[in-house]
């Protein structure tokens, strides 16, 4: 049996492709925000930051890159980060850590708060995946002779019908739903094969 579900998923854009790179070749697996930006909405690329939660990785030109789930969130103060966030954003040691970050958090004072998170690579490549064919696969072989199907009968012509599917949703008369990729936030579809 095949199945297609849909992950709602959340937005991300790192500043850097460099930054998208390295969390693609798994180096990469932390990095900050502003205290006061954690949990607010930026822009449809920059969705708030939530533990547990799915999000697509935007790089410079808003091309979807990769898929990381946010396991951790800290408080973090400029004169004590914590040796998994200089590790996790690929630095040599807190001073390199700070080094990085000086324009980024403008020139912040030693008792400077901001949120580290943390995250886990999903997906290292955000594709659109073939849409699943109609059928599961060609017909089991049967002994028993085949039943005679009934003709169809057209229906009256003042019957409704409807081949309208829902966002996201698969149908053999109209396949993938055309309003898939305008959905917000993103439906990511994913399929399972049992």
């Amino acid at each position: 049996m095949i199945c297609v579900f849909f992950l709602i998923m959340k937005r991300i854009e790192f500043v850097s492709d460099r930054l998208v790179e390295q969390i693609i070749e798994g180096r990469k697996t932390a990095s900050v925000v502003h205290l006061d930006a954690v949990d607010v909405d930026e822009d449809e690329y920059n969705h708030a930051l939530v533990v547990g939660h799915h999000y697509e990785v935007y790089d410079g030109m808003r091309e979807p890159r990769c898929v990381i789930r946010v396991t951790g969130m800290e408080l973090c103060r400029w004169d004590t980060i914590p040796e998994r966030l200089w590790k996790g954003e690929t630095n040599e040691n807190a001073d390199e850590f700070r080094a990085d970050h000086l324009d980024y958090f403008n020139t912040p004072e030693d008792d400077f708060e901001f949120i580290a998170y943390y995250f886990h690579l999903i997906l290292d490549s955000v594709e659109d995946p073939p849409p699943p064919k109609a059928t599961t696969g060609p017909p089991i072989p049967s002994k028993k002779p085949p039943k005679q199907r009934k003709k169809p009968q057209k229906q009256p012509e003042t019957a409704i019908t409807s081949h309208h599917s829902q966002a996201g949703e698969w149908s053999p008369e109209r396949g993938w739903n055309p309003t898939l990729s305008e959905a917000k936030p993103a439906l990511t579809p994913f399929l399972c094969a049992f």
